[in-house]
């Protein structure tokens, strides 16, 4: 078997797991599982070249106008082109832990049998008076490549800092998989020093695994979307290869 048909086959092995019930270490193993595919974006053009080049990742580009309404609050957009679906939701809770009272959240997500099935996120503190619908009006969708989904920003906003201060940023898929790997013990043991030029992605992800979506930590949700996506295009190249 070809070491991507082993990457896919662990990949499967450890979304299946984390997607039927919410358990920290399935949520680690499936982020250092998915560093392994970041890790293969620069060499998946030679070694799976039809896979590379294929266009059938969607990712979605933030609303313009949302930024520019948003801009000033404390905000979170999920950026989530199509659902993600999970048997683990742990209780109905949506929002940031201890979240204040001058704030609204929005989520879409419904139960399909067993299932729940989440479409978008976001939270804005202090609300808006314009409706949601019109703040985010405009979200655009486009097809990619492999290397352009992983480059391509999965969530945005502003996250409070020291003295008030708000700090915008937005989070790529590969950040957000090497930010949860390599700081809460995935690929390595928590305490490691995180690189100067990772600093922001760093505090970033530790103030959206506040962030809850039916019971689940946002990056959870994220993380396992990434692997749907990645297994849906994948099956197509690997999934029946031999030994």
């Amino acid at each position: 078997m070809s070491s991507l048909a082993v990457q896919f086959a662990r990949l499967r092995r450890h979304s299946d797991a984390a997607g039927k019930t919410y358990d920290y270490v399935s949520f680690l193993d499936l982020a250092h599982t998915l560093r392994v595919w970041a890790d293969m974006k620069q060499t998946m053009s030679s070694a799976a070249p039809k896979f590379s080049e294929s266009i059938a990742f969607r990712t979605a580009t933030p609303s313009r106008h949302a930024l520019r309404t948003l801009r000033g609050r404390e905000f979170v957009y999920s950026l989530l082109p199509d659902d993600v679906t999970t048997h683990a939701s742990n209780g109905v809770i949506i929002g940031l832990k201890n979240q204040p009272a001058d704030a609204e959240v929005i989520a879409n997500w419904r139960r399909n049998g067993a299932q729940l099935e989440v479409g978008f996120y976001a939270y804005i503190s202090p609300p808006h008076k314009q409706r949601v619908a019109e703040i985010f009006r405009g979200q655009g969708l486009r097809r990619c490549t492999f290397q352009e989904w992983m480059n391509s920003a999965v969530v945005v906003g502003s996250h409070p800092a020291e003295h008030g201060r708000l700090v915008p940023f937005s989070l790529t898929r590969e950040q957000l998989i090497r930010r949860v790997a390599n700081e809460l013990d995935a690929s390595h043991p928590r305490g490691m020093e995180v690189p100067v030029r990772a600093a922001e992605a760093s505090r970033a992800t530790h103030y959206l695994l506040g962030h809850m979506v039916a019971g689940l930590p946002l990056p959870y949700l994220h993380l396992l979307k990434d692997s749907q996506d990645i297994l849906g295009v994948a099956a197509k190249y690997f999934a029946n290869e031999k030994t």
